[in-house]
């Protein structure tokens, strides 16, 4: 993501992680008082990317590597290739 204005709303984003909205009012209210975020209406703000990537766990760095390296890979890849696919050796037939 290269923007700090995400178009969510707690509802859509509940949805996305598979919780419930009341435990995305609690998170975003905390991450609002550490002022690493805000909130408006359908948008959440980020204030301090730094901060949330350090508060993030080490999954956090392996996700971005991978979004990265699928990003890159040229139009007409196969459906379903992978970066790691892309080092099995082929067998010759």
């Amino acid at each position: 993501m290269d923007g700090d204005e995400l178009a969510l709303t707690q509802e859509f984003l509940g949805i996305m992680l598979g919780v419930q909205r009341s435990g995305i009012t609690i998170a975003l209210g905390l991450l609002q008082a550490a002022a690493a975020v805000d909130q408006r209406r359908g948008y959440v703000i980020i204030c301090d990317r730094p901060g949330l990537e350090a508060a993030a766990c080490g999954c956090y760095g392996r996700v971005q590597a991978f979004t990265a390296a699928v990003a890159a890979q040229p139009c007409g890849a196969p459906c379903g290739s992978s970066p790691e696919s892309s080092k099995v050796a082929k067998s010759p037939n």
